[in-house]
């Protein structure tokens, strides 16, 4: 809204330009939305927000914690033994500063944050900071 409330009622875009403004890094855009009680007037700007994807029931994990192995993106894991297990995993966006994995990692997975330079697959571990599946050194 003009006064910076959220509106309460979703809308859709319709048409959206071809180009993007270089001197304002813009792109026009009409969104259209329901508006029984008349809050929105013709031609008004606003700030929106656009929902380009919706993940659901995703991992997410620190960026850092991505490693790579030739073209492939790697997360290791720790085992139940204590070893590093380099896992491929397949990226999506990053979203507050944590990647978005769509595949590759399961839920209570241990992941090795830091110290990835030199870390091989089978490599001994010592997990210094265990928050239940939140990342080791």
């Amino acid at each position: 809204m003009a006064n910076g409330e959220e509106y309460e009622r979703e809308g859709r875009i319709d048409f959206t330009a071809s180009t993007l403004d270089p001197r304002t890094g813009t792109v026009s855009a009409r969104a259209v939305f329901p508006n029984p009680e008349n809050v929105i007037v013709p031609g008004q700007f606003v700030r929106v927000r656009v929902e380009l994807q919706n993940f659901e029931d995703v991992i997410t994990v620190p960026e850092k914690a991505i490693g790579q192995s030739g073209e492939n993106q790697v997360v290791f894991v720790v085992d139940d033994e204590g070893k590093a297990r380099s896992r491929q995993v397949e990226l999506g966006p990053v979203s507050d500063g944590r990647q978005i994995l769509l595949n590759g990692l399961d839920a209570g997975d241990r992941y090795i944050v830091s110290g990835l330079v030199n870390l091989r697959d089978g490599a001994e571990v010592n997990v210094t900071n265990d928050d239940g599946g939140e990342g080791a050194d």
